[in-house]
């Protein structure tokens, strides 16, 4: 399996390079920062954010959870299975707005904004967001309940 894995992080890494060269990211209209994320494919990714600043795989606990991410300058990763963006994060260094919030926002804020949590602990809630052909969820992470890290992701894998 490990080997297959390199083989995908490889073939990801040349596609990139080689998009990358010919297809530079979109500057007019600012990027997507959300759930329409999901889905996404490489060329799009690509042209849309261009190459990313790293790339790496994460392993899962069963061999069908492996992913590829590609770490982009702006604290954005996009998390890859089977050529299509499954997952995507912000990290605490991320600058930009998602959901209608941002780093720093507070645990009422998202509540607000997103309503009832799913489910709820001390340090992260899940929300339920809008279906696109798929369930979508959102799990913030928060430190001193203030927003601190965000992944959306598809919830049927």
């Amino acid at each position: 399996m490990r080997v297959l894995l390199a083989a995908a992080v490889l073939s990801l890494l040349a596609a990139s390079a080689a998009c990358a060269q010919s297809v530079a990211p979109q500057q007019n209209a600012a990027p997507p920062r959300g759930p329409e994320l999901l889905g996404m494919q490489l060329a799009q990714a690509l042209q849309t954010f261009g190459a990313p600043s790293h790339i790496y795989p994460i392993r899962g606990d069963q061999p069908w959870q492996d992913d590829v991410v590609f770490f982009y300058s702006t604290h954005l990763y996009l998390y890859w299975y089977d050529d299509r963006v499954w997952q995507i994060r912000f990290d605490r260094n991320f600058e930009g707005s998602f959901l209608n919030l941002s780093m720093g926002d507070s645990r009422t804020d998202a509540e607000r904004v997103l309503g009832k949590p799913v489910t709820s602990r001390d340090d992260w809630e899940i929300f339920q967001l809008a279906d696109r052909g798929f369930p979508v969820r959102a799990r913030l992470f928060f430190t001193a309940d203030r927003i601190s890290d965000v992944y959306i992701y598809r919830s049927d894998f």
